[in-house]
């Protein structure tokens, strides 16, 4: 397949330098989908003529004809469901609410200090009834995880959404798929989430975003600080799109899960955002570094052959997990660097097994000769006067071996572990 200018470009920008102390999963199937229940419809007697208000004004538009049954989500039958509903979430998703309808719930939620968990997808909020659920997040600040997917927000909900950002403390999961949000949406959410800190999981899956919405979000991506998981499956982003996107993933540093299914990328993009991650030159930590070697052990597999933390200075624990690590993925090169003394602790128990291995016997025999009760526990100090007797062993490798043998720092050692590492 012929390597187009924006492929190579895409190429070219992901092998830059990208400061982060975490592993983005890009990710080019889609995310396990959560169980959503059915549609259901309220009580539907005819109140008309009773005491029972309907809260609702005229002005109000009129029942769409794909939720017939929206004329009765007044007050009342919105509180009889909120009344039987049990524990912190809410869900109400394919009620067919309407805008008279979230009118209703607004007003019930406003005065709530249970609910964390919104659930309103598939209810034809449509603008006005986002603009409802807006305000009563004005005033409720328990709510944490918001469900507004498949409710024809388009760009004018856009804009409602952009202003929930904006004012946001609470909200760290928002689902917005399928609400037809365009490029002129994407700008709107993108300037917003570029000053927002709170939402951690963000969907935008099943919407129109071509490769202008790319820019706009790889811009946002490139300055977002709270951002950990967000689905873009199932857009039209594009190669362009995606090189915009690599361009803020190389500064991002929160960005652990990305989903990018069915936007028309080639296997091409593919290869380059899964196989290679350079990361030298940046401001990422010796912790940083750990975690995302922590990352890649945790995952069944990886396309990563090159992970370049060159400029890093890593820890103990670095290079012990690397170890086990290369074994698991042996296509894996991973560069960074050490210092001398830390390279030199982290040596000691390796020769420590491999004195282990060949004088078991012997060894033994004066940690048994020091345990006088036979509890296969020895102190400390005598471990380190036997040790040094016996290996040539540094101070600081003696240190490192005490450390790693007596952990809660007991100041003894059970020496029976020795026995596993034979």
């Amino acid at each position: 397949m012929a390597v187009t200018r924006e492929s190579e470009q895409l190429k070219n920008t992901f092998k830059s330098k990208q400061p982060t102390g975490t592993y983005t999963f890009i990710h080019f199937g889609q995310p396990r989908e959560k169980n959503n229940t059915k549609r259901m419809e309220p009580q539907t007697e005819d109140h008309s003529g009773s005491e029972f208000d309907t809260d609702l004004e005229e002005s109000d538009p009129p029942p769409d004809e794909q939720y017939p049954f929206l004329h009765a989500w007044t007050t009342e039958a919105v509180s009889m469901h909120y009344n039987n509903h049990r524990g912190d979430c809410l869900n109400m998703n394919h009620f067919g609410l309407g805008p008279q309808g979230a009118k209703a719930l607004a007003k019930i939620l406003k005065t709530d200090s249970n609910i964390t968990t919104l659930e309103l997808e598939d209810n034809n909020l449509q603008t006005k009834g986002t603009d409802y659920v807006a305000d009563m997040l004005q005033i409720n600040s328990n709510i944490s995880s918001l469900n507004l997917s498949k409710n024809d927000l388009c760009s004018e909900g856009a804009q409602i959404i952009s202003k929930i950002m904006l004012d946001n403390y609470h909200v760290k999961c928002m689902r917005l798929s399928g609400n037809g949000f365009d490029d002129v949406s994407a700008k709107y959410l993108a300037d917003a989430l570029k000053g927002d800190y709170v939402i951690r999981e963000l969907d935008l899956s099943h919407n129109k975003f071509s490769t202008i919405a790319g820019g706009h979000l790889g811009q946002m991506i490139g300055v977002n600080l709270g951002i950990e998981v967000l689905n873009l499956s199932w857009n039209n982003i594009n190669m362009k799109g995606a090189v915009a996107l690599c361009s803020g993933l190389k500064i991002n540093s929160t960005l652990k899960h990305l989903f990018l299914a069915a936007n028309g990328f080639s296997s091409y993009v593919a290869e380059a955002l899964s196989q290679t991650l350079k990361l030298p030159y940046n401001t990422i930590s010796s912790a940083g570094a750990l975690t995302l070697l922590k990352a890649v052990d945790k995952s069944t597999g990886t396309g990563l052959e090159d992970i370049d933390i060159s400029t890093v200075v890593v820890c103990e624990a670095f290079l012990q997990l690397l170890g086990s690590v290369q074994r698991k993925f042996p296509k894996l090169s991973v560069q960074y660097t050490a210092l001398p003394d830390v390279t030199e602790r982290v040596s000691a128990l390796p020769l420590f097994k491999k004195h282990l291995q060949e004088n078991m016997e012997s060894l033994m025999e004066y940690f048994r000769a020091v345990d006088k009760d036979g509890t296969m526990k020895i102190s400390t100090v005598d471990f380190r006067n036997i040790t040094s007797a016996e290996m040539p062993l540094t101070p600081n490798q003696l240190e490192w071996l005490v450390k790693t043998f007596d952990s809660q720092c007991t100041a003894t050692i059970n020496y029976s572990q020795f026995y596993k590492m034979v």
